[in-house]
């Protein structure tokens, strides 16, 4: 059942405030391309807070949701002090044709989110000036990832913090 997963989710409805919520995110939020497992630059990450913040927070929103269902929850941490990324399941808010029509595995959709954590964490200038003379198990150690899944994205969000 859940090998194709993706491929039977479609993005929401684009209504007229649906298009409003993603523009005022867009006035908030970064917009942060990253890798979609073998696809360059497929996946989109939103960005919002200080880039120099300890504590970094990936929200993921599980079907049938995209990233405007965490976007309030993203703005009052980063107005906190957390740097925060939001993500949606892998290419459920593409418009156009799906670059994999045959979906992601359960498997593939936690590489998906570990690729998604790697962005947010590239964009921590913490954290890239704490890389300096430092292994990566040092440096990763300076700075505090949370992971907040929702509905369908709980299973791959465990899957991910898991490994």
């Amino acid at each position: 059942v859940g090998r194709h997963l993706a491929s039977t989710m479609s993005s929401p409805s684009s209504s007229p405030s649906s298009r409003r919520a993603t523009a005022l995110l867009n006035l908030f939020f970064k917009a942060v391309p990253h890798d979609l497992l073998d696809l360059e630059g497929a996946g989109t990450l939103f960005v919002a807070g200080p880039t120099g913040a300890d504590h970094l927070v990936l929200l993921c929103a599980g079907f049938p949701d995209d990233h405007s269902s965490l976007a309030p929850l993203a703005r009052r941490l980063a107005e906190r002090g957390c740097l925060v990324g939001v993500c949606s399941m892998p290419e459920f808010e593409r418009e156009g044709p799906l670059l994999r029509p045959q979906g992601y595995t359960l498997d593939e959709i936690p590489q998906a989110f570990a690729q998604a954590a790697a962005a947010l964490r590239a964009q921590s200038t913490r954290r890239s000036a704490l890389y300096a003379g430092r292994s990566s198990r040092a440096a990763s150690d300076t700075t505090t990832l949370s992971v907040v899944v929702h509905d369908w994205a709980i299973y791959p969000g465990l899957a991910f913090a898991n490994n």
